[in-house]
């Protein structure tokens, strides 16, 4: 295999900020030609990479601290999540900048929003969010897009962690979420997105991140111990 031998490319994203900002969060489209940055002053910078593009557009919206963002497409468009500290869960259009929606529940003002995964189900997109009030939350992606500042439900509210869930993870096959209460659990969607079962993995210490890393193999980390690697039939 002939290997490369050209410098890797760098990007440096300046966020306009004062005093003890911070860069919280950051996704990418696939392909590289879009970046979302998310900050703890609650604003998101969107960085275009392609030609022609405008380099950066700051989104703002959030009163909270930004906690977590993903980038994906859907009918053409190209819409960034993000979800933050003040409860919400806001669907952006990533090159022009507007919201599309946020995303809210009865409690949200005191829920944090610790993280957003999307995947297509039978044609339906999914938004999924892990929130600190022990629950995932599962929410029609079209009809976020188009809700224009409406209020939504959501289509499912899975409630059996046992602490602040931490981390989520949607693919077409299932979900996986992640917690406080040291426990990674597999939903199916086999039921639907309204009934979905699932199954368990049990840790002694929190689970603080996952990801997906091919079908059937998803990375942990878990709170001392580094990152596992669990194979789901």
């Amino acid at each position: 295999m002939q290997r490369s031998t050209a410098p890797p490319t760098r990007l440096h994203v300046q966020l306009e900020a004062a005093g003890e900002e911070q860069l919280t969060c950051l996704a990418a489209l696939p392909g590289g030609a879009l970046l979302i940055c998310g900050s703890s002053s609650g604003d998101l910078k969107r960085v275009a990479l392609e030609a022609g593009a405008t380099p950066s557009l700051t989104l703002s919206g959030h009163t909270g601290p930004v906690l977590c963002c993903c980038v994906f497409t859907l009918t053409g468009a190209v819409l960034a999540a993000s979800g933050s500290a003040d409860g919400s869960c806001r669907v952006w259009d990533a090159r022009g900048g507007a919201c599309e929606c946020v995303l809210t529940h009865a409690a949200s003002d005191s829920v944090m929003v610790n993280a957003v995964s999307f995947a297509e189900l039978g044609g339906t997109p999914l938004l999924v969010t892990a929130h600190s009030d022990y629950a995932v939350r599962v929410w029609n992606g079209r009809t976020a897009a188009a809700a224009s500042g409406g209020a939504l439900a959501p289509l499912a509210v899975l409630q059996e962690h046992a602490d602040a869930v931490l981390a989520c993870a949607a693919t077409a096959r299932q979900l996986v979420s992640a917690s406080m209460d040291a426990s990674v659990k597999f939903w199916s969607w086999t039921g639907g997105a309204g009934a979905l079962e699932h199954s368990t993995y049990d840790f002694i210490r929190a689970v603080t991140r996952l990801r997906v890393a091919q079908v059937g193999e998803v990375e942990v980390r878990v709170e001392g111990w580094g990152v596992w690697l669990l194979v789901h039939g």
